[in-house]
């Protein structure tokens, strides 16, 4: 559904857990070869357009929030790339 590269820098806290998720790197890109348009329509009859990269930077972000790194020093951090074909 998308193309291209998403790197994410997850800040952690003394806690073990995600303090922050930073996009560093984003060249994504809708797959115009997946491309559906209209997905539906809204409360007031208008269309909704699909939106493939924000689909997938929303799933990235609700995942690694949810993560718990083990308990250590505040301020850790490490970057997680994700590559799309």
């Amino acid at each position: 559904r998308v193309c291209g590269y998403l790197a994410c820098r997850i800040e952690i806290d003394e806690d073990g857990f995600v303090s922050d998720v930073i996009a560093v790197c984003d060249t994504l890109q809708a797959d115009w070869d997946d491309f559906r348009g209209v997905i539906g329509y809204d409360e007031a009859d208008r269309p909704v357009m699909e939106d493939a990269v924000s689909d997938v930077r929303l799933t990235i972000f609700e995942t690694l929030k949810d993560l718990n790194l083990g308990e250590g020093e505040d301020g850790r951090a490490v970057v997680i790339p994700f590559a799309f074909e």
